[in-house]
């Protein structure tokens, strides 16, 4: 029999099997979408590292800058000397290795289970 309830939000659990909870759930999830996709594809990761865009990324998270820089933060992105959110050397855009609008729309729904209105 599932222990399952209708209605009940999913559970997050960390690598090393603890439940992750609130905002916090929402951060490390949206942050391993991003690990798996920068590390999915060695070439580019290898070749210099991506860049992100600060603003697409809070747009798409619910336009909460503190969230957007835990969740940048925690998929190993860091600022540059000149203020933009780069991994290792922020070399390629991320959209050499995936379509920005279907990871928007990831990042959008999993906003909508983390946060319900």
């Amino acid at each position: 029999m599932s222990n399952h309830r209708i209605g009940r939000l999913p559970t997050t659990i960390n690598k090393s099997g603890a439940r992750v909870r609130n905002d916090n759930a929402l951060v490390y999830e949206v942050a391993s979408v991003l690990r798996g996709i920068i590390t999915r594809q060695k070439r580019w990761s290898a070749a210099g590292g991506f860049h992100a865009d600060f603003g697409w990324f809070q747009r798409h998270l619910d336009e909460d800058e503190v969230l957007t820089q835990k969740v940048l933060t925690a998929a190993g992105f860091a600022l540059n000397k000149s203020g933009d959110w780069v991994w290792r050397r922020g070399v390629w855009p991320l959209s050499k290795v995936t379509d920005l609008d279907d990871l928007g729309d990831a990042l959008v729904s999993l906003v909508d289970i983390h946060r319900p209105l």
